[in-house]
């Protein structure tokens, strides 16, 4: 039934106990003294025997739980219906509903949560099961219907949510002479002596070796399952007074868990409640690499998802959840990238600091508290990079192909609040033009063009970059043009509006407004509020200047609500630049660097003042769908481009000089 190679460490053999309810127990002996190394080698295990005892047919049907003392094969109660149809994600919903509801996973580390969803012991809750003759003809027994042996069920909650999942290190599996298992304290006849759970809360025995339960209807990556466990702990930092910090520091918590040789090798520091700080010490005194990301994320209405967003749903190669982009995605392809290097005792040429913000979706202090720090100690960064561009298909129109978009500086914010007053009175006689009448007027003659295009010359040479992807004769011709002349790119990008323009200018938009106490009374005062996105060029002053004489009414005053001017914007050329572009060349090949301007601010910003290369790149796929998502709905990032964001990092990091 085993291949040869197998024969020595697994043992396949009929389950007469466990009520009846599995058919078989692989029974794994890995070593002299039946220790199970990783879990790893004993999942590969484990799969091989699941593949080769379960009939293909069946695959659909069934489900494994692999334990750190035994590997039990049962059958999963499942809808038909949808088994047949092959909809995973309907797969994982019909488990995690029949899953109980008193069920609380807590010890799984490094499983993702639908993962235990798929393997955890499921109730016959009307549910369809496969149909009768599959079940006759391979002689299966009835499905399980207790959780037995759950050793990852510890004092039951309701709901049932499968949250801050941790597992246990492994458990040696050992036998006596005769080859039989021997369970806690030497004690035999080890699957009777295993705990048992029948519906109640139960804490396991500590005596007996922690479990964890794993589903095979797919091989998930560990990268994968790591940053599902990243996207169930919900650090909202706008929710921050609701929630309050335990989410931030379970997400603390859970990278010491799963970058154990991170947090070995290198030097962390606290930098306020919510900054992390690692130094990776290199082979010389040259000047540091410094890689950020943010671990805070958005607020989310639940309701326009399709999945649970701080569920970390792995469905058809993508991990799905708020932050699986922004930025929680790009934070982890980092520490991956660190950890596998360390794995092979890799020593960097500099010094590389990981520099990681819990509040920047909140325009926090952490990310400018550790610049301030670097800068105290006479640090000047080679080289920052943190999130921004992507890798793109098809980045303009009439361009073809992938780019690597870089962004080499990011536009000013400023939120400007006009307001007005007028005498109040009854709507009935309304007298002349009332507060939210003049704040109307203010608004209109903010038209797009009230700043004038200002082409970066960043902008420019991206242009260049593209012409020979152009799709077109007339199209390379108009990108070679353009490229020559930012005084012309400024004039075609701003005619033709949405995001070109905002390449090239100083954008505005009127985002709230309030005033007025009821329907039938004038309102003695009113509040727009504008938000701006300057050009480099203009500043929080200039602008605030600008909309004061556009608006041209003493009655409507403009104030700063708060700022921050554009970034400098660092070279494209020099070894700097070099380096990003070696690395995506690395990790993906088809891709073309280009630079560009960031229109969104990021904890970047703050590290201008002690470094001149810094750039915004996040080395992940993204459609424009999935651009659309971040801070949208139904955020989510595919597997294999964090595996080729690891790869982008490793490529870096190695490259330094």
């Amino acid at each position: 039934m085993l291949d040869g190679r197998l024969d020595a460490v697994l043992a396949i053999q009929p389950c007469d106990g466990l009520r009846n309810r599995a058919r078989h127990v692989v029974v794994i002996d890995d070593g002299p003294c039946g220790v199970v190394k990783d879990s790893q080698s004993l999942t590969r295990l484990a799969v091989h025997v699941w593949r080769k005892v379960i009939p293909a047919p069946l695959n659909q049907y069934t489900r494994l739980v692999l334990e750190c003392d035994e590997a039990e094969i049962g059958v999963r109660v499942q809808h038909s219906r949808r088994a047949r149809l092959g909809d995973e994600r309907s797969r994982v919903a019909a488990v995690r509903a029949d899953l109980p509801a008193d069920v609380r996973v807590t010890c799984a580390r490094g499983l993702d949560d639908h993962v235990c969803a798929r393997g955890s012991h499921v109730q016959n809750c009307g549910v369809d099961e496969p149909p009768r003759q599959v079940f006759d003809q391979y002689g299966i027994p009835e499905p399980l219907l207790e959780a037995r042996c759950l050793a990852c069920v510890e004092d039951a909650v309701v709901p049932g949510r499968h949250s801050s999942t941790v597992l246990r290190s492994p458990a040696p599996i050992v036998r006596d002479r005769r080859g039989a298992l021997l369970g806690p304290n030497g004690s035999r006849n080890a699957l009777e002596s295993a705990p048992t759970w029948h519906g109640h809360a139960h804490r396991v025995d500590a005596g007996w070796p922690r479990a964890a339960t794993v589903g095979f209807m797919s091989d998930i990556p560990d990268i994968a399952a790591r940053l599902a466990r990243m996207i169930r702990l919900p650090t909202v930092s706008a929710e921050l007074d609701a929630r309050g910090m335990a989410p931030f520091d379970e997400f603390v918590a859970l990278l010491e868990e799963l970058y154990p040789r991170v947090h070995a090798h290198l030097e962390r520091e606290r930098i306020t409640d919510f900054g992390l700080l690692f130094r990776w010490r290199g082979r010389s005194d040259a000047d540091p690499v410094v890689l950020m990301a943010h671990y805070d994320v958005v607020p989310v209405d639940a309701d326009d998802w399709s999945t649970d967003p701080f569920g970390g749903e792995i469905v058809d190669g993508y991990v799905h959840g708020r932050g699986a982009l922004d930025d929680k995605g790009p934070l982890i392809v980092i520490l991956e990238a660190v950890e596998a290097l360390l794995e092979n005792e890799f020593v960097p040429a500099r010094d590389v600091y990981l520099s990681f913000g819990g509040n920047e979706e909140t325009f926090g202090d952490a990310a400018q508290q550790i610049a301030t720090t670097l800068a105290s100690r006479g640090i000047r960064p080679w080289l920052v990079i943190d999130e921004g561009g992507a890798i793109v298909e098809a980045p303009l129109p009439f361009v073809s192909g992938r780019a690597a978009m870089i962004g080499v500086g990011e536009k000013g914010i400023l939120s400007l609040r006009l307001d007005a007053t007028s005498d109040a009175g009854h709507a009935s006689a309304p007298r002349g033009k009332n507060a939210i009448d003049l704040l109307a007027r203010a608004a209109t003659r903010l038209a797009p063009s009230t700043f004038p295009p200002r082409t970066p010359p960043a902008i420019t040479r991206m242009l260049g970059v593209f012409v020979d992807r152009s799709s077109s004769g007339a199209a390379r011709i108009l990108l070679r043009v353009l490229s020559r002349s930012r005084a012309l790119t400024g004039v075609v990008f701003a005619l033709i509006g949405g995001e070109p323009a905002a390449l090239v200018r100083t954008t505005i938009a009127a985002t709230m407004q309030a005033g007025g106490s009821a329907a039938n009374v004038i309102p003695s005062s009113a509040s727009l509020t504008l938000n701006l996105r300057l050009i480099a060029g203009d500043t929080v002053a200039s602008a605030a200047r600008r909309v004061r004489r556009r608006i041209r009414d003493r009655r409507v005053s403009v104030t700063v609500d708060e700022g921050a001017d554009p970034t400098p914007l660092s070279p494209v050329d020099g070894d700097a630049f070099d380096a990003i572009r070696d690395a995506v060349a690395h990790a993906y090949p088809d891709a073309l660097p280009a630079p560009y301007i960031m229109m969104q601010a990021s904890d970047a910003r703050h590290f201008h003042r002690v470094s001149d290369h810094v750039y915004r790149f996040a080395p992940l796929e993204m459609s424009a769908a999935q651009r659309a998502s971040i801070h949208g709905v139904d955020e989510r990032v595919s597997i294999s481009s964090l595996e080729n964001g690891r790869e982008f990092h490793v490529a870096l990091i190695r490259g330094l000089r």
